[in-house]
C-alpha cells in the first residue's frame, strides 16, 4: 500500500534513526523507512556488519527498491571515539 503522506525528498536515513519505531534489526529499519517513502540508505561503517548481515541488508534493500546513497566498507578510524551504533 502506498502511503499518501510518504516522504518524497531524496534524503537517506542511516541505521539507528528509526530504531524506536522499527526495532534494532537493520532490515526492519530499512523496511520501515521504505514504508515511509525513503528510497535511499546511508551507512558509513557497513564493514562493521557481518557478511551475513550485509547480505540480508542488500537483499532487503533490493526488495523495497532502496539504493545506497552513501556507504563506506572500511572499519572506523582509530581516532573515532564513539561507536556509531550508540544513539
Amino acid at each position: 500500500m502506498i502511503n499518501p503522506m510518504a516522504f518524497k525528498l531524496k534524503f537517506a536515513p542511516h541505521f539507528g534513526m528509526f530504531k524506536h519505531s522499527a526495532g534494532d534489526d537493520p532490515v526492519d529499519q530499512i523496511k520501515f523507512a521504505a514504508d515511509e517513502g525513503f528510497t535511499a540508505w546511508e551507512e558509513w561503517y557497513e564493514g562493521l556488519n557481518s557478511i551475513s548481515d550485509q547480505e540480508r541488508i542488500s537483499k532487503a534493500m533490493a526488495q523495497v527498491g532502496c539504493r545506497w546513497a552513501s556507504s563506506c566498507r572500511a572499519r572506523r578510524s582509530p581516532g573515532f571515539h564513539r561507536s556509531y551504533r550508540q544513539a
